[in-house]
């Protein structure tokens, strides 16, 4: 949520190095996403192990590692395309 309400920011007070670059907005924009609805599926695969009662540990490192590690890909890449 505070990627988002900095992104709103930037667009607000119309920082030029975020408006030039339609490349990096674009990328921001995108690490701003995916790290939302990573944020659901891991919320997902929580309650679905509750509920279920078996959830690997692999798995669940797996998901949290690829929950960080997307959208800082894609963040980086916008800082330094």
């Amino acid at each position: 949520m505070a990627v988002g309400l900095l992104l709103e920011g930037l667009l607000g007070y119309k920082a030029p190095g975020y408006l030039n670059d339609p490349q990096r907005r674009e990328l921001f924009r995108l690490a701003h996403s995916h790290g939302t609805l990573l944020g659901v599926v891991l919320i997902v695969a929580a309650l679905t192990a509750q509920r279920f009662g078996a959830s690997p540990k692999l798995a669940q490192t797996s998901l949290r590692i690829g929950a960080v590690l997307m959208p800082v890909g894609f963040l980086l890449a916008g800082v330094w395309h």
